[in-house]
């Protein structure tokens, strides 16, 4: 396989991550709107984490399955899966307190992030563009953030928890890179699953005694789709990127996600998309693309 052809299985694998996680942006707050957003996400992951193992287990093609030790058990819980359930925490509520369209620029400043993150374990950033870039996508930051000061709803707390999720995130990224050579993705997103669901689970029960839980057919097809797409097929693409790719090089794409998240909050939310969030995006997207300068290239 030429290097041209790896470059482009890898691009398509992110898009498909990225579209696929765009799309559950919508799908979440449709489903946390309806339902207790921890009942909700604890049973999604638990039955998430289900599929993902029989699939390890039963399909070869995947990936070998391979037997799982204390010391990795330990590891596990205490990296990806604990990094997992905090970014998931501040993603459902981001969710509950702000807009999907919000939530997704935010994400789109976990690039810069991961720059900063690469530029600290030794790899070779310039530091001017770093500095510039940084500036660029804290200042769409601010301008998407600052309308929210003024209100007392609150409002700022959802905004607060949709950058954290975008550090957050980064930081689930990097810990689970670090196992993609000794476990195949299925197993290794099947094994973080179960463990966030079990974390999750004390709030999921207290959700379920607590709260009503109806049935309707839209939130039934959206939760579907958030346990069949973006928690396997995107997990298992986004895997196998970051395993080939610098965890900076693979941030770059999600850029794509506000685009595409704001379009699908107008068609099937019915959100206004206000003008600070396109200059925002601008902003943010600027700043992304220069933190990481030429297009990616595999290793």
């Amino acid at each position: 396989m030429t290097q041209r052809e790896g470059s482009w299985k890898i691009v398509a694998a992110i898009g498909i991550a990225i579209t696929l996680w765009s799309g559950n942006n919508i799908a979440t707050k449709i489903v946390i709107t309806e339902w207790p957003p921890m009942w909700a996400t604890g049973i999604r992951f638990a039955i998430c984490s289900s599929i993902l193992l029989l699939m390890a287990r039963f399909i070869p093609a995947l990936g070998p399955r391979r037997p799982i030790d204390a010391a990795l058990r330990k590891q596990l819980w205490l990296g990806p899966g604990l990094g997992f359930t905090a970014y998931l925490l501040s993603f459902v509520w981001a969710l509950r307190l702000t807009t999907a369209s919000n939530v997704a620029v935010y994400f789109a400043t976990s690039p810069v992030f991961a720059m900063l993150w690469d530029r600290y374990d030794g790899q070779r950033i310039a530091w001017k563009r770093m500095l510039l870039a940084s500036g660029l996508t804290f200042i769409g930051v601010i301008w998407l953030f600052l309308p929210t000061l003024s209100k007392t709803s609150g409002a700022w707390i959802g905004d607060a928890l949709s950058l954290l999720g975008s550090l957050l995130w980064v930081n689930f990224s990097y810990l689970s890179r670090k196992y993609q050579d000794r476990l195949s993705a299925c197993q290794l997103n099947g094994e973080i699953f179960w463990r966030t669901a079990l974390l999750i689970s004390p709030f999921a029960l207290y959700d379920h005694f607590t709260q009503t839980i109806t049935l309707n057919s839209k939130v039934l097809i959206a939760y579907t789709y958030a346990v069949l797409g973006p928690s396997v097929v995107a997990f298992l693409a986004w895997s196998y990127a970051l395993k080939r790719w610098p965890t900076s090089k693979v941030m770059l794409f999600v850029n794509l996600i506000p685009l595409l998240t704001a379009f699908w909050a107008w068609l099937l939310l019915d959100e206004s998309i206000p003008t600070q969030f396109w200059i925002a995006t601008l902003l943010v997207g600027s700043g992304v693309s220069l933190s990481l300068g030429k297009p990616p290239n595999t290793r």
